[in-house]
């Protein structure tokens, strides 16, 4: 079915950066680790679904700071419902 859910798409960036969003395509996973972050900083993230009739609207911003590793874990429930 072309509404079916295929896979998501995760957007970030630094909060405050005057930069392109990063994409990672082709989620199908319940969680997510974004890895490669810089510690102790603000990240916007978005995530969008997309099905056989293209990509949906993107989900509300959420607004996390990395730890010391640098990654955030992204997990279902922000994927389903935001």
């Amino acid at each position: 079915m072309p509404n079916d859910l295929q896979y998501y798409i995760i957007q970030y960036k630094p909060r405050l950066a005057n930069q392109a969003y990063t994409e990672i395509s082709g989620v199908i996973t319940q969680y997510y680790t974004v890895r490669n972050l810089s510690p102790y900083t603000e990240y916007e993230f978005y995530v969008i679904g997309v099905n056989g009739l293209g990509r949906g609207p993107p989900s509300s911003a959420a607004i996390v700071t990395t730890g010391e590793t640098g990654e955030w874990l992204v997990a279902k429930a922000f994927l389903v419902l935001s």
